[in-house]
């Protein structure tokens, strides 16, 4: 079974099926594979499982090293298996800001990119909270941010990019 998670979006892609989140709240789901530190739900995700119906998907990220996992339920919630997900699902942008970090820098060259800093304030206020521009300044930076804000301001990315026409990617 092939997954893929798009983190910006929150699209869980299982061979091909693309599924939208039910829901995005954030609890304690478990312990990682990897690290041992605690598995933080980012979203659930329901499809239909030709071997066992409806299936419940739980998409974890770890607080610890970062790996992120899709835990499968059968429809009664009865845990089924886990699989650890990549999270490089691709999007066509119009336009993308990414953080400044190695990996955008190549990421940048292939795709037209924006500067946050070329985007202007009124935009951004418009959308976001001033604690969320603050997260979305921080991470964009490299530095460290309260997850909590930045997970808000990136359920606001849709609706700004359809304000604008400019995709956040931060």
């Amino acid at each position: 079974m092939k997954c893929e998670y798009d983190i910006e979006t929150n699209i869980l892609n299982i061979d091909g099926n693309l599924l939208e989140p039910c829901s995005l709240d954030e609890n304690e789901t478990g312990s990682c594979i990897s690290c041992s530190n605690k598995l933080i739900s980012i979203s659930y995700h329901q499809m239909d499982n030709p071997d066992i119906g409806k299936a419940n998907i739980v998409v974890s990220e770890c607080d610890g090293c970062r790996s992120i996992f899709a835990s499968l339920h059968d429809g009664d919630w009865n845990w089924i298996d886990d699989i650890q997900v990549s999270d490089h699902l691709e999007s066509t942008p119009l336009q993308k800001i990414t953080p400044l970090n190695e990996h955008s820098k190549k990421e940048s060259s292939l795709k037209e990119s924006v500067r946050i800093e070329d985007i202007p304030e009124e935009k951004l206020r418009a959308v976001f909270s001033p604690k969320e521009l603050e997260a979305i300044y921080a991470k964009y930076n490299g530095n460290h941010c309260v997850r909590q804000y930045l997970y808000r301001a990136r359920k606001k990315y849709s609706k700004f990019k359809k304000l604008f026409g400019i995709e956040l990617n931060i």
